[in-house]
C-alpha cells in the first residue's frame, strides 16, 4: 500500500501543478484580451472624436445642408420638426408630445440651427471636444464652439451612435 502512495503522490502533484499553470495562463490571456479591448475602445473613442470634429467642421464650413449625412434618421426628423415649430405648422406642444420621451426637448437648440441657435453660417471653430458620460449605447461629447465672426461661444453635449459601422449624431443638447 505504501508503494501505491509513493507513486500516487507525485502524480497528483504533477496534475495539480499542470492545472494551476493552465488557470494562470487562462487568467493571463484574459488580462491580455482585456488590455486589447481597452486599447481598441480608446482607439474607437478617438475615432469617434475625430469623426465628430470633422462632421461639425465640414457641416459648418458649407452652406447648411439637411444634415442627413451626419444625423441618425430619427435625429434628422427631430431637427426638421424643431424647425417646423419656428417656420412651419408644428406647435411647441405637438413637438413636446412627439419627442419628449426620446430627447431632452428643453435642451435642444433653438430656431433652426443644428449646432448653434441660429443659421449655422459663419467662421466656426471647435475649441474643445471631450468625452463625457461613457455608455454602451454610444459616445457623448462636450463640445465648445466659437463663432469667430460674431464672437459668440456655444457649449453643446453631442451624442454619437454607431450605425452600419459609421458614426452618426443622435442628439445635440444645449448646456443650460
Amino acid at each position: 500500500m505504501s508503494k501505491v502512495f509513493k507513486y500516487l503522490i507525485p502524480v497528483l502533484l504533477f496534475v495539480s501543478c499542470s492545472e494551476s499553470t493552465g488557470t494562470e495562463e487562462t487568467a493571463a490571456s484574459k488580462q491580455v484580451e482585456s488590455i486589447k479591448d481597452d486599447v481598441k475602445s480608446k482607439d474607437r473613442l478617438e475615432e469617434a472624436r475625430e469623426w465628430l470634429k470633422d462632421a461639425i467642421t465640414n457641416y459648418l464650413g458649407e452652406e447648411v445642408g439637411d444634415g442627413k449625412l451626419i444625423l441618425t434618421q430619427r435625429m434628422h426628423e427631430y431637427w426638421m420638426d424643431q424647425i417646423k415649430t419656428v417656420y412651419g405648422d408644428l406647435t411647441m406642444d405637438e413637438f413636446h408630445d412627439k419627442w419628449e420621451s426620446i430627447y431632452d426637448v428643453e435642451r435642444s437648440t433653438r430656431d433652426n440651427g443644428l449646432f448653434i441657435d441660429a443659421q449655422d453660417y459663419g467662421m466656426m471653430r471647435i475649441l474643445s471636444c471631450e468625452e463625457i458620460n461613457p455608455n454602451d449605447e454610444g459616445y457623448c461629447f462636450l463640445v465648445h464652439l466659437r463663432d469667430e465672426l460674431f464672437e459668440q461661444e456655444y457649449t453643446r453635449e453631442i451624442t454619437l451612435v454607431l450605425e452600419n459601422d459609421s458614426f452618426l449624431i443622435d442628439e445635440v443638447r444645449m448646456m443650460l
